[in-house]
């Protein structure tokens, strides 16, 4: 889990068809030591998986992305003490849409689709 290793919570509102979340990144986190040094940049894959995590928590289940359908990385999101990040979520069935932005600058767009883990 990303939640406490790369970001924190701070606000989860809606349901599962129309969400929004905001969390600030842990610029001391072990990921941006390795992505990259001296020069930390948000991973991608570690996008995503916020925006999984937080449909998780939305619905209450464990879910993990399936399929990739589309993504967009508009902007890198580079931590820098309270960085905060916000996340329009809306689930239909298997598809979980997001928009990520920072200070209401789009950082990506996403389709994906999420299955339900055992």
């Amino acid at each position: 889990m990303l939640e406490g290793l790369l970001y924190k919570t701070l606000s989860l509102t809606g349901n599962p068809s129309a969400a929004k979340a905001s969390v600030v990144l842990l610029d001391d986190s072990e990921i941006y030591k390795a992505h990259f040094p001296g020069f930390p940049v948000t991973p991608g894959v570690c996008i995503v998986g916020m925006a999984v995590e937080l449909a998780s928590a939305l619905t209450g289940k464990k879910l993990s992305l399936s399929e990739a359908k589309d993504i967009k990385f508009v902007t890198p999101i580079f931590p820098k003490g309270e960085t905060r990040i916000d996340f329009d979520l809306a689930l239909e069935d298997e598809t979980l849409k997001a928009v990520v932005s920072e200070d209401g600058a789009v950082c990506a767009k996403m389709t994906i689709t999420v299955k339900q883990d055992a």
